[in-house]
């Protein structure tokens, strides 16, 4: 994984990590489902073993109004 690519998914984590903390979503599968995916697939972005597609992005953009600003690293606002 890139440096590019490794920030990329840390910011994807930190935006699921506070969509659950806030109780907006019950857990990663929950999470997953609604964002289209396998929870094993999130678990894998959370350890930096996998990057985040642009499907997913997309959906966690959609879904739960986090800034895509954020998510590049633009933004220190996760939420819109």
């Amino acid at each position: 994984m890139t440096e590019p690519e490794k920030k990329r998914a840390e910011k994807f984590t930190t935006a699921i990590d506070e969509i659950i903390k806030n109780g907006i979503e019950k857990n990663h599968h929950s999470l997953a489902l609604k964002l289209g995916t396998y929870s094993h697939i999130i678990v894998r972005i959370r350890n930096l073993k996998s990057n985040p597609s642009r499907n997913l992005f997309e959906a966690l953009i959609k879904n739960y109004n986090v800034d895509a600003n954020f998510l590049f690293g633009k933004s220190e606002n996760i939420f819109l």
